[in-house]
C-alpha cells in the first residue's frame, strides 16, 4: 500500500513540474519580425515584406541586462562570391553588399556556430537593451509576431530595430542572430546564442527601382513611342 501510494506521489510530482517550470521554460535570447512566419523546415522566423521590424528579446533572469549584445545580419546564400548585390539598411544605416561587409564567422574569442549559415558575408551591430522596453513573456517559434509591449515591469525586456532589405538583389537573403561574449570568473568565454528556431530571416530584396530609374524609364518610353510615330508618318 505504502509503495502505491509513493509512486502516486512520484508521478504527481513530475506531472506537476512538467506543466510548470518545464512548460513554461522560454528561451534566453530571442528574436521576432514584426510580419513573420515560422519556417518549420529551417527552423527560422520569416518575414513577409521587405520592410520589416525585427526584435531581440532577452529574459533578464538569466542574462545580464548590462551586457553589450549584437545582431548579426549574414547574406544567404552564403557562398556568393565578392561584389555588387545592392544594399539593405539597418536602423537606420545602409549596408552595401558585399563590400561594407566581412566574410567569415563573426564572434571573438569565439565563433557563432555555423548552423549552416557560415562562413558568410556578415555585418554585426553592437546594441544594449535600454531604453528598457518591457515584454509580455512568449516563445517567438510558436508566436511570431506576437510582441505585446507590456505596461507593468516583466523580466522579458526587448529591444527594436527597423531593417529594409528592398534594394537588395532579388537572389538573396538577409540572416539574422542574435548573441553576446560573456566571461566567466576563470576568464574563459562562452557565447550566448539561441540558434535554429530564434533565428530571423528576410525575405529575398525586391530589388525596386530608385525614383531617379523610373524617371529615366518613363522618359525613355516616351522617346521610343515619340521616334515611332514619327516613322510612321513620314
Amino acid at each position: 500500500m505504502m509503495r502505491g501510494i509513493a509512486k502516486y506521489l512520484l508521478v504527481t510530482m513530475v506531472a506537476i513540474l512538467a506543466s510548470t517550470s518545464w512548460a513554461f521554460a522560454l528561451p534566453e535570447l530571442q528574436l521576432d519580425v514584426s510580419n513573420g512566419v515560422y519556417d518549420s523546415s529551417t527552423e527560422t522566423i520569416v518575414a513577409t515584406t521587405p520592410t520589416f521590424k525585427l526584435y531581440a528579446i532577452l529574459d533578464s533572469q538569466m542574462l545580464s541586462l548590462s551586457d553589450t549584445y549584437y545582431i548579426t545580419a549574414a547574406i544567404m546564400p552564403s557562398d556568393i562570391s565578392a561584389g555588387s548585390y545592392g544594399y539593405f539598411t539597418f536602423n537606420g544605416t545602409t549596408v552595401n553588399v558585399t563590400s561594407d561587409m566581412q566574410q567569415g564567422n563573426p564572434g571573438y574569442p569565439i565563433e557563432l556556430p555555423s548552423h549552416g549559415i557560415y562562413p558568410a558575408y556578415y555585418k554585426s551591430f553592437a546594441f544594449t537593451f535600454t531604453p528598457i522596453q518591457y515584454a509580455i513573456p512568449y516563445d517567438t517559434s510558436a508566436d511570431p509576431g506576437g510582441l505585446k509591449i507590456s505596461t507593468t515591469p516583466t523580466d522579458y525586456k526587448f529591444a527594436a530595430f527597423s531593417v529594409d532589405v528592398t534594394n537588395l538583389d532579388p537572389s538573396l537573403s538577409v540572416h539574422f542572430d542574435v548573441w553576446d561574449e560573456t566571461a566567466n570568473k576563470q576568464g574563459k568565454y562562452s557565447v550566448n546564442i539561441e540558434p535554429y528556431s530564434h533565428d530571423a530571416q528576410s525575405p529575398p530584396g525586391s530589388n525596386v527601382p530608385e525614383p531617379a530609374a523610373f524617371l529615366m524609364t518613363g522618359a525613355s518610353l516616351l522617346i521610343l513611342g515619340a521616334s515611332k510615330l514619327r516613322k510612321r508618318f513620314l
